[in-house]
């Protein structure tokens, strides 16, 4: 079952479960959209879809991961099965674009400043991630890659909110400053988000319609 299936399923049994009774022949002519927890990331990803990372060539794989989380998210679950079968080590943000090319999947990415490893850290590839409920990975961690998962706020401060594929059970805040000085100086600054259509659904709540009359 994908995500969307299990949404699907959870707004069929709700429809059954309103007030406690059954409901029969509901016709549904929207569902509110839920108010939004400015303390969760916009791509909110679910633990089922967390990807650990795992060892190819003996290095890990932790760029090709962190893309597949963010095409799994995106409801790419075949894809991003392919992706795990078919590539896996060291990779850099190029190396990810060049295999995004042979899927035929369009990107946004920072872009290789001079002959070194480090990136423009272009925080503009960040935003529309978050502005579109959109996974990106990144460079963060020394030698390592993991997923930018939109900006939040936690006791009155803007956060970064990350995923990490060595320890994906817990989810990551840095203040945002200090995240955007780390990846750009310490971490290399790159970054890339997959284009891939369809778009996650809007957070709206199975519970919350309004019946068509």
């Amino acid at each position: 079952m994908n995500r969307r299936q299990a949404a699907a399923a959870i707004v069929m049994l709700s429809a059954c479960l309103v007030g406690g009774d059954e409901v029969v022949g509901v016709a549904v002519e929207y569902f509110r959209r839920k108010p939004i927890d400015l303390a969760r990331p916009p791509a909110d990803v679910p633990f089922p879809l967390r990807v650990k990372n795992y060892v190819r060539h003996r290095e890990g794989s932790c760029f090709h991961v962190s893309t597949q989380v963010a095409l799994r998210w995106a409801d790419q679950g075949a894809i991003a099965d392919n992706w795990r079968q078919s590539f896996g080590g060291g990779a850099s943000t190029s190396d990810i674009a060049r295999i995004l090319d042979r899927y035929k999947i369009p990107y946004k990415r920072t872009h290789i400043v001079g002959y070194g490893p480090n990136e423009d850290g272009n925080v503009e590839i960040l935003d529309y991630a978050h502005n579109h409920r959109l996974a990106a990975a990144i460079h963060y961690f020394r030698g390592h890659a993991i997923n930018f998962l939109g900006w939040v706020e936690k006791d009155g401060q803007a956060m970064a909110c990350l995923l990490d594929n060595n320890r994906p059970q817990e989810f990551i805040f840095v203040e945002k400053n200090q995240f955007l000085w780390n990846w750009r100086n310490r971490y290399h600054g790159g970054a890339i988000v997959p284009l891939v259509q369809p778009l996650p659904p809007l957070p709206y709540d199975p519970r919350d319609f309004l019946e068509k009359p």
